[in-house]
């Protein structure tokens, strides 16, 4: 029911007290560290972003569009639930949630921990944006997935590299550990910093490693094989060779261009705007900018 009301990924973990959300409760004016007995199972959903815009560059691409999507397929399971009789409560960042996702995402099987701390799935990358469904029901678990992610991450480095405001770490391995896990370190404040230095309020944001990632393509025969082949491969060597081609026949703007003008940078993006962004080309402006992208698509 998930998909038939919008969802593109659809997995359900149990509830995790390390990921839920302390002294907060939607509805409570006070709140410790409880997490409410009725809470059985977790249904995670996830929607890409719009893919030509997020490719582009950091002004032309948000996440409200996915999030609005993940809100209106999650709110619309809620009320196919409560007509069946059970309790469920939505959660949709950034404003209506008591748990952080991602590691959800990670439990319920739909992809990996990436190395810019969100969630990698084999069919959308780290386009992904997601929401919740916390309920009283007992469901069946799906289980974490090995898909060998997590090492093509760990060799690629594209996204850290990439990074305008460099907070995401070049270890080899990851590097800290939260609530007992091990990540990649990421530098949640720079990050920030970054994503408030949009050209307008509503195109606040940045986007770029996800852009960059190998595993973010639109499907095509090539990403096909690299998805079928890598995890496959126990050598490694089809991970190798595939970097060494993303890293030598693939343009990437330099990490500093990526920032506005006003930080130094001319607000590169990964590739050309897509025809229907292209405001030059239906209104009368002077263009005083100019585009820094991969304009074969390769």
């Amino acid at each position: 029911m998930a998909h038939q009301f919008g969802a593109s990924l659809v997995g359900i973990t149990g509830v995790h007290k390390e990921f839920i959300f302390k002294n907060m409760m939607r509805g409570m004016d006070e709140w410790g560290d409880e997490v409410p007995e009725h809470w059985k199972s977790i249904i995670v959903i996830g929607i890409p972003m719009n893919w030509d815009p997020m490719y582009s560059a950091i002004g032309y691409s948000t996440s409200y569009d996915a999030y609005h999507k993940c809100r209106l397929a999650i709110g619309k399971l809620q009320i196919f639930l409560g007509e069946l009789g059970y309790g469920s409560r939505c959660q949709v960042p950034g404003n209506d949630y008591e748990m952080t996702i991602p590691p959800l995402g990670v439990l319920a099987g739909l992809g990996e921990a990436s190395r810019n701390g969100t969630l990698m799935t084999p069919e959308l990358g780290t386009n992904v944006r997601l929401a919740a469904l916390v309920t009283d029901i007992e469901l069946e678990h799906d289980k974490p997935v090995d898909l060998g992610m997590q090492h093509f991450c760990r060799d690629c480095k594209i996204c850290a590299t990439s990074c305008p405001s460099g907070s995401i770490s070049l270890s080899d391995e990851p590097d800290t550990v939260i609530r007992g896990f091990k990540r990649y370190d990421f530098n949640q404040d720079s990050c920030y910093r970054m994503w408030q230095s949009g050209p307008t309020a509503m195109g606040m944001g940045c986007r770029a490693c996800i852009a960059v990632c190998p595993y973010t393509r639109k499907n095509n025969w090539i990403h096909t094989i690299v998805r079928e082949a890598d995890p496959r491969d126990k050598t490694g060597a089809t991970r190798k060779a595939l970097l060494a081609m993303q890293h030598n026949m693939f343009y990437y703007p330099e990490a500093e261009a990526y920032h506005g003008d006003w930080n130094g940078g001319h607000m590169a993006g990964y590739h050309q705007p897509p025809e229907w962004m292209r405001t030059e080309n239906y209104f009368k402006v002077d263009k005083t900018w100019a585009y820094d992208g991969n304009w074969e698509g390769i």
